[in-house]
């Protein structure tokens, strides 16, 4: 009860009722700091791990927020980069400093006691219930309550919720093992991250729901493999069972699933209509390179937008007007040209592949729904 408490002070007192310096950068560290210190002075509890493993589980959270903070270099490599939103200034980092500091030590320190407290001999349904607990107290209720389509539901989904519940459970797992320091320490060392690097990544939300899930499970199956391996308790296994192996699988799906989604530069497109057979038939999937209209050339095949649709036809002249340039296109199997030509705004990249075949499960998937 008084972590959820501090939570609604939090949430809807603090900075909204009372705002200013007083609520936001004074009342707030305050708040947490006296939970920290109720909380310190309650019984102390055995954590899951083996005591003389504690620095080992440590550096075990460190390793997860290194690659954390590795997935989110992933990010701005992929998307591009763009100016932290926070004050960078000597007193606002310090500000920013206490009251993420403050925080997550509060809400560490409770989620482990919490944890010990009431799943001493449950601890792997503690970590599931305070996983997903912490989670809701992470997120923005008034985003929450605020979605209207389905689309925004989607991206709350994956933008938040999820990378939250990730973080959230692997927190919960380290907290079992030692306790709250190295939940602090892994928390720790991505909010300080965030809140003093001067740039941030500046990527599509595709992008941040698989990179954010995918850090705190890469951490998740990590932990739990070296730790166990340290302790001894590994128990003999075939490697299709092994927890490294269950993150490789997870890191080559997400890869996968980031190609088909047009993540990277190259990209699958089903082709679903006839016009450019022999070359293409129905049913073909076309590997896409993003590309300069200018570096395209007669008798390349173009991807290109044409209203609401896709078209892939094939460069059969390439024209440039003042510093203009434009594509007369044809499909091979069409007796006739295109009518419209093709301007740069409207290129999507270069068939660069084709695998015959590879589209007609999709096909009928789109023809039963």
């Amino acid at each position: 009860m008084l972590v959820v408490l501090v939570w609604v002070l939090d949430n809807y007192i603090l900075g909204r009722i009372i705002g200013g310096f007083a609520g936001n950068y004074l009342l707030r560290p305050l708040m947490w700091i006296a939970l920290i210190i109720i909380v310190w002075n309650m019984p102390r509890l055995r954590t899951a791990g083996k005591y003389r493993l504690h620095s080992f589980i440590v550096g075990l959270a460190l390793m997860c927020a290194l690659v954390g903070i590795l997935l989110l270099a992933l990010q701005g490599l992929i998307g591009g980069i763009a100016k932290s939103p926070y004050d960078h200034s000597l007193m606002g980092i310090a500000l920013n400093l206490l009251l993420t500091g403050s925080m997550i030590a509060g809400v560490e320190m409770s989620r482990a006691w919490l944890l010990h407290r009431f799943f001493p001999r449950r601890r792997a349904w503690g970590i599931a219930i305070l996983g997903l607990l912490f989670t809701f107290f992470s997120v923005s209720l008034n985003k929450l309550i605020s979605l209207k389509t389905g689309l925004e539901a989607v991206k709350f989904l994956g933008t938040d919720f999820l990378p939250s519940l990730g973080e959230s459970l692997l927190a919960s797992y380290l907290a079992a093992l030692g306790g709250p320091v190295p939940a602090i320490i892994y928390h720790g060392a991505l909010a300080i991250f965030e809140k003093m690097s001067p740039y941030l990544p500046n990527t599509n939300w595709v992008s941040q729901t698989l990179l954010g899930t995918l850090a705190p499970l890469l951490g998740f199956v990590l932990v739990y493999q070296l730790y166990q391996e340290e302790a001894g308790e590994m128990k003999a296994r075939g490697a299709a069972e092994k927890p490294l192996g269950w993150a490789l699988t997870s890191i080559f799906m997400v890869l996968i699933l980031w190609f088909a989604l047009g993540v990277f530069s190259i990209y699958p497109r089903v082709i679903v209509s006839g016009s450019m057979v022999p070359q293409i038939n129905i049913g073909d999937v076309i590997i896409v390179q993003e590309t300069e209209a200018d570096k395209l050339e007669e008798g390349d095949i173009l991807l290109y937008q044409l209203a609401e649709i896709k078209v892939a036809h094939r460069i059969i002249e390439k024209n440039q007007e003042n510093g203009q340039i434009t594509f007369v296109t044809k499909g091979d199997n069409n007796d006739d040209i295109d009518i419209e030509p093709v301007y740069p705004g409207q290129v999507l990249g270069e068939v660069i592949y084709i695998v015959p075949k590879a589209g007609w499960l999709s096909i009928a998937l789109r023809k039963t729904g």
